[in-house]
């Protein structure tokens, strides 16, 4: 579960911050609950590296995110001091 959300919110991390951030935050959350089951099994369960790296995508996903959403406001910001918006004149 954490792979499959931390991999969606990847993709989704350039086009739609709004989506990508929540599903990060889910494999984020589902892949330490799930390490941490693991971890308590004893070894009876597998896929400790899975959630690893459901983790590692969501955190990835989050960042690409912010980034892309300081880069987008920088952009607009530009656009509108290039117009000549809020001058006053």
């Amino acid at each position: 579960m954490s792979v499959s959300l931390g991999g969606f919110s990847l993709l989704m991390s350039c086009c739609c911050a709004f989506i990508s951030i929540p599903l990060a935050i889910g494999a984020l959350i589902t892949g330490y609950l799930g390490k941490k089951q693991i971890d308590e099994s004893g070894g009876r369960q597998k896929g400790s590296q899975m959630a690893v790296i459901g983790m590692v995508l969501g955190g990835i996903a989050i960042l690409l995110s912010v980034i892309f959403m300081i880069f987008g406001a920088v952009v607009n910001l530009a656009q509108l001091g290039a117009a000549g918006g809020g001058t006053g004149y």
